[in-house]
Order: structure tokens, then sequence, then C-alpha cells
């Protein structure tokens, strides 16, 4: 049995430190109950191990005490998630933002290991 409750999307959207340069969007000191935050993770070159230039982001939702996973790609496709290079994760960052923030007021529930937007 879960004891996680489901969260209220508040539709603010921060990004983590290594974003603000492209969004401006900083995370404040004392989050919001259902506030997002957006980072990218790159990739692993299978033969060497080294981090590739490629990689997607991920998100996290605040539960009014920590932060807690939070899936994004049952919100959006895996083009829009999803970047080959460092200037398309910047380029495609805005346009998660903006589709992230739509869903305000919409509820996440907790999945297996995540939270999941309804």
């Amino acid at each position: 049995m879960s004891n996680y409750l489901p969260l209220k999307l508040s539709g603010n959207v921060y990004v983590a430190d290594r974003l603000i340069s492209a969004s401006g969007v900083r995370i404040p000191r004392a989050p919001q109950l259902g506030d997002l935050k957006v980072w990218d993770r790159a990739d692993r070159d299978k033969s060497t191990g080294a981090f590739a230039t490629s990689g997607y982001f991920n998100a996290s939702v605040f539960d009014g005490k920590k932060w807690r996973n939070f899936r994004l790609w049952n919100l959006m496709s895996d083009r829009m998630y999803k970047f080959q290079t460092q200037d398309t994760k910047f380029v495609k960052l805005p346009a998660v933002i903006v589709l992230l923030r739509s869903k305000a007021d919409r509820y996440a529930v907790w999945g297996h290991r995540t939270y999941v937007a309804q």
C-alpha cells in the first residue's frame, strides 16, 4: 500500500541549475505542492561508458516535503523529451516547459516508483 497522496499540479515549472541559462526559471527556496522541476540527463556511450551529447529530459514533482520522480513520457512524445545534441536540448526545453505548465490543475498519482499525471 502506498502512502503517497495524489498531487494537484500547480502549473509552476522550474529547471535544474545547469539549465537556467536557457530558461531563466530558477527553483524557489520554498517550492509549492505540485511544482515541477525539469533537468537533463545525458546518454552514455555503450562501448566506452562516456557521456554522450544526446539525452533526455526528466522531471520531479514537489510533494510538500521533497522532490519525487515524475513521469514525462505519458505527457509527450519521445521526440519532445529526447534530444540528440546539446543545441537541440536548448531548443526543445522551452516547449517542454510550456507543455508542463499547461497541465496545471491535473492530478498526479503515485505509480511504480514515480508520480504519473492523470
